[in-house]
């Protein structure tokens, strides 16, 4: 091996190469080792550089989701905002997403049944109960006596029957006032409610922002009343896209003629989840309608509910109510 020497006190025209039985054997490990460091600098140089270009990534894809996450959470906002300008009930409607990046559903917010094609809704009862002073003590001759059923509410509002039994409350036509105890659904839902993202992909839920009581009502399922022609059509469409929002007013016939579809129009419980063990059930309601056809599906608590927790029915309750309210019918 030959190595270039710089001699001490001359320029650098007057180095020369050298056998390496010339040099000195401590001045060639010092070369070598002298070598070595600056190898080993100029990786830890390039793994510097890489790891800055890895940093400028990480940041511009956090400033990218934070940008992403802030135009969302102004989405879901404007969204609640909007749903509480429409809100009729006495409660607000909340919207919480700490889940993902899903922005509000394209859903129309309601808060009555809307007629689909075809359809007519009558709100004008022929008939109302004289209860002029208390309906609760006079219980023998108000609305659901008349409608050969028990009085549904205990004097504080919540239901005393079993579901599967009708409700018939108090109407427009009825001589007592807006306190009456058999006015419970139409006094709109009372307890606060939050529509949020669920962290188990399950979609969009609704939870209680509030401690709710066995027997409550919490709220009704809206949405838009269709002919049972024009529900096979949408269904089919429903299925493909491994969904449902169609509720069967089967309550008095196997083939009821209507359903309530709350795919486009709907309220808050077009977001609550099934449950096999849910702790909603439902019970269908009459008010100004009296079509027998066209109930109104309250959703009332089956058991207490605790401050945040998810809210949920049977999809499949509907079918055992028409079982019982057969029973009914035929007693």
């Amino acid at each position: 091996d030959f190595y270039l020497i710089k001699w001490s006190g001359w320029s650098s025209i007057h180095n020369s190469w050298e056998p390496q039985e010339n040099v000195g054997h401590e001045i060639i490990e010092e070369y070598k080792n002298s070598k070595s460091a600056n190898v080993h600098q100029a990786s830890s140089i390039q793994l510097t550089n890489d790891t800055i270009n890895n940093h400028d990534a990480e940041i511009n894809s956090m400033v990218d989701r934070f940008i992403r996450s802030s135009k969302r959470q102004m989405a879901l906002k404007e969204w609640q905002a909007q749903i509480n300008r429409n809100n009729k009930d006495p409660a607000p409607v909340f919207v919480e997403n700490n889940v993902d990046l899903e922005g509000p559903p394209d859903l129309n917010f309601i808060h009555d049944y809307r007629a689909g094609r075809g359809v007519e809704l009558n709100d004008n009862p022929v008939i109302g109960c004289e209860c002029a002073n208390n309906c609760y003590d006079n219980q023998k001759k108000c609305c659901p006596e008349s409608a050969g059923t028990s009085f549904p509410y205990y004097r504080w509002g919540r239901t005393r029957i079993q579901p599967g039994f009708p409700i018939y409350e108090c109407n427009k036509m009825c001589a007592c006032g807006s306190d009456c105890p058999n006015r419970v659904v139409q006094r709109g839902r009372i307890h606060k409610l939050c529509i949020f993202r669920t962290a188990d992909g399950r979609g969009w839920g609704v939870k209680a922002l509030q401690k709710i009581k066995k027997g409550s009502f919490v709220m009704e399922y809206l949405g838009e009343i269709i002919t049972n022609e024009e529900a096979e059509e949408r269904g089919k469409k429903y299925d493909a896209e491994g969904m449902t929002y169609l509720f069967d007013l089967d309550y008095q016939d196997a083939e009821s003629p209507f359903t309530v579809d709350a795919g486009f129009y709907g309220n808050v419980a077009h977001f609550v989840n099934h449950s096999c063990n849910p702790n909603l059930v439902v019970f269908s309601v009459w008010i100004n309608n009296l079509d027998p056809r066209l109930p109104r599906i309250a959703l009332f608590a089956k058991q207490d509910i605790a401050r945040g927790e998810e809210l949920t029915f049977d999809y499949s309750m509907k079918r055992t109510q028409l079982f019982l309210l057969n029973i009914v019918n035929l007693d």
